[in-house]
């Protein structure tokens, strides 16, 4: 009987913590490559709640580490969230699954993140569950900007067409946007080529530059006009 006990009293034990713990957040852990260039990446999760009835749960942003210069917020099941904001409550049904996304602003920078967030039912800290998510930049993409940071444009302005100074020849393609972020023209590079925009209207506009792999190496503006009588 002594030893039953102390084993009955476990085994108790055991099933309240089961049913309490019943939060769960999916994958875990997370993780997403981040370009330099790209606007926004996210890793996406899904965080539900295997309860019987409906719960209030509060979620808490950590950053365990990140690179300087980048914007990390997150968007769960209600709304997307301005950087600033690092905990917020929610209300997830019996059995329902809520987005649980953390977001990247990379501002061009190359880097890498480890982010947490515990999700906790409100009023019970015993059901809580944690997931961590990992930001990187990938491998080479920091070189191949690096080599690409004396790249060139002349003339500019731009009355008929222009050349690139490309001397580690990174550059494979080049894509032209205007103001408004439309594509209006795309060009594959080739050693001492002229390429025409005459046609474009006057203004200003934006040139992407990307790698052999598809890595957006560097952007330039440019100038168009025409020449005045």
């Amino acid at each position: 009987m002594k030893y039953f006990l102390p084993f009955l009293a476990c085994l108790v034990l055991c099933i309240q913590t089961a049913q309490t713990q019943n939060v769960t957040i999916s994958p875990n852990p997370a993780s997403k490559a981040v370009h330099a260039d790209s606007a926004d990446v996210f890793a996406h999760t899904v965080v539900k709640n295997n309860a019987a009835s409906s719960k209030t749960f509060r979620w808490e942003r950590t950053i365990r580490s990140a690179t300087m210069g980048w914007d990390i917020a997150i968007c769960d099941k209600n709304l997307c969230y301005l950087p600033s904001v690092s905990t917020r409550d929610m209300t997830l049904s019996a059995g329902e699954e809520g987005r649980m996304d953390v977001h990247i602003y990379p501002n061009r920078v190359v880097g890498a993140a480890v982010i947490e967030v515990k999700v906790t039912e409100v009023g019970n800290n015993s059901n809580t569950s944690t997931c961590i998510y990992y930001f990187n930049t990938p491998v080479g993409t920091k070189d191949l900007m690096n080599k690409a940071s004396n790249l060139r444009i002349y003339p500019n302005p731009v009355v008929d067409h222009f050349s690139i100074i490309d001397d580690n020849d990174i550059v494979e393609t080049i894509a032209i946007y205007n103001m408004i972020g439309r594509q209006v023209r795309t060009f594959k590079t080739s050693e001492e080529a002229k390429y025409s925009i005459g046609d474009l209207p006057d203004g200003m506009y934006l040139i992407r530059f990307y790698s052999a792999n598809g890595v957006m190496v560097k952007i330039l503006r440019i100038n168009k006009m025409r020449v005045r009588a």
